[in-house]
């Protein structure tokens, strides 16, 4: 009779399925079939539920739920990916349970979360993870490990894959975040030559031309000397003498002409030749979209990684109520350039070195009118429950090189305005954009550009350059800049007058 006092009846449901709750050991028993299922987030609250309210008498169930309880917050993710908050519960639950794996995952915890970044640890879970000893640990308890949890590092981690390395079960070794993956040989030598700048097709040669009509016009200029000698009216002479002269030189004028354009015409030839070879083999605009997209994915996952956030959604256990949001657009980092300019001084000409900041990338327009960059500059906002954090870099293209990087968390209630706005910047060098003019075969500098940004309550902002004004036409990005721009205006928005009408 005792135990009726702890009876709950009723359903408890996720997704799809229905687990109906008529004792309080219930919610452990559904807590377990959820962890299986990776349910993570649901499989803690049940587990949450059954120690509110399972009976206090039966200890082993009891620690084993404070321990599954901990396993689902972790939610096959680092400890340090959790808050303060949860590392405090989480050692609640550690120190209630007391057990072997209790103290295993204390060790997880206290390498991972504290000493990885030089916290000091809490004495309480100090003491139980001393006492972690992977070769106590029975098989169920080291496939819960397996199942559940990643690698971590520290020597707690290596000594429980050592442990079941013996026992013939394979867990990953901790591997330390790299720089970034290797840009493959075709996008490195592909990249550069999307960009080279190819001229306009220059006109074919007209050396054959000038030629005929130089000598047309020296034997225009000596005909009338081969008509002295034949016996003709005086006024005929005359002509012969002034006009054939008088068009044989017009003619070798306008041949000598046609050779000096003929000669340019062979340097832009040349010219024109030596970039079509070396542009020769340039990738698509498919291929350069694949590429970002590929570049995309691995910053929106390296910048979870740097915020300490679990990027599924929290229908999935995880943190996000949407998927991350990245908007890309064209870098604006600068590179000092050194110049040549033409001076005059005191009536002479001479020529100057002067060095000047200039934007590092280039840009074009593909077959589909889109723009894109060697350079990009990636925006990635991630949006939880209560806050949004922000992960910026600028990436180089071709190597696969994030040249900046950096994080920034607010609160929803921090947000100001979520805009699109068009700046036009002062027409300097230093504030412009290179873009390929196929009618010129150079690249030109354009001075108005769109940018997506957030502003902040403290006056700061966060924006990205997503379109460029050119020829009185607006040039986007070959990104799906807009979509971002309405989830996150619309998101933001909502959690901000649903947690204003909360605090009333």
């Amino acid at each position: 009779m005792a135990d009726q006092a702890f009876f709950q009846t009723g359903n408890f449901q996720n997704a799809d399925q229905i687990f109906n709750i008529g004792d309080s050991r219930d919610w452990l028993a559904a807590g377990r079939q959820l962890l299986t299922e990776r349910a993570y987030r649901a499989a803690a609250q049940c587990f949450e539920k059954f120690l509110t309210q399972g009976p206090e008498h039966e200890r082993a169930l009891r620690a084993e739920a404070n321990v599954l309880v901990v396993i689902a917050t972790l939610a096959r993710h680092p400890p340090s990916y959790r808050t303060p908050q949860q590392a405090t519960k989480m050692t609640r639950h550690l120190v209630a349970a007391a057990t072997v794996l209790a103290a295993v995952m204390a060790g997880l915890i206290r390498d991972d979360y504290y000493h990885s970044v030089g916290i000091s640890v809490p004495a309480d879970l100090d003491r139980l993870a001393d006492g972690g000893a992977p070769a106590r640990l029975t098989m169920a308890e080291l496939r819960l490990v397996e199942q559940h949890l990643v690698a971590v590092p520290g020597p707690t981690w290596r000594d429980l894959r050592a442990h079941c390395q013996l026992l013939g079960m394979i867990l990953p070794d901790y591997v330390p975040e790299s720089g970034g993956p290797t840009a493959s040989t075709e996008r490195r030598v592909g990249v550069p030559k999307y960009f080279v700048a190819v001229p306009p097709v220059p006109p074919p040669d007209r050396g054959a031309i000038a030629g005929a009509l130089i000598w047309s016009g020296v034997a225009l200029a000596t005909l009338p000397c081969g008509g002295l000698y034949v016996e003709t009216r005086w006024y005929i002479g005359l002509s012969l003498l002034v006009l054939l002269p008088a068009a044989g030189l017009v003619l070798t004028l306008i041949g000598i002409g046609v050779w000096r354009d003929n000669q340019q015409d062979r340097i832009a030839r040349r010219r024109y030749e030596e970039a079509r070879k070396a542009a020769e083999g340039s990738p698509s605009d498919t291929q350069m979209d694949r590429w970002l997209k590929q570049d995309v994915e691995w910053i929106v996952a390296r910048g979870a990684r740097r915020l300490r956030l679990n990027s599924a959604l929290v229908a999935a256990s995880g943190d996000l109520l949407v998927e991350p949001q990245a908007a890309v657009g064209i870098s604006r980092l600068e590179k000092d350039e050194m110049v040549e300019q033409v001076v005059s001084q005191g009536g002479d000409m001479g020529v100057r070195v002067v060095r000047r900041r200039t934007t590092i990338g280039k840009s074009r327009i593909g077959r589909d009118g889109r723009l894109r960059s060697d350079h990009y500059q990636v925006l990635v906002l991630y949006l939880s429950a209560h806050r949004v954090s922000v992960f910026r870099c600028d990436l180089a293209l071709a190597t696969r090189q994030l040249l900046t990087e950096s994080t920034t968390t607010f609160h929803y209630q921090d947000v100001v305005s979520i805009s699109s706005q068009t700046v036009v910047l002062p027409k300097t060098a230093e504030t412009t954009v290179p873009i390929f003019d196929a009618a010129s075969g150079r690249y030109v500098r354009r001075f108005a550009d769109s940018r997506f940004r957030v502003a902040l309550v403290n006056g700061h902002s966060i924006d990205v350059s997503v379109s460029v004004t050119a020829d009185r036409r607006e040039l986007k990005v070959a990104w799906s800049n807009g979509d971002v721009h309405r989830v996150v205006e619309r998101m933001v928005w909502s959690r901000k007058e649903q947690e204003e009408s909360e605090s009333l």
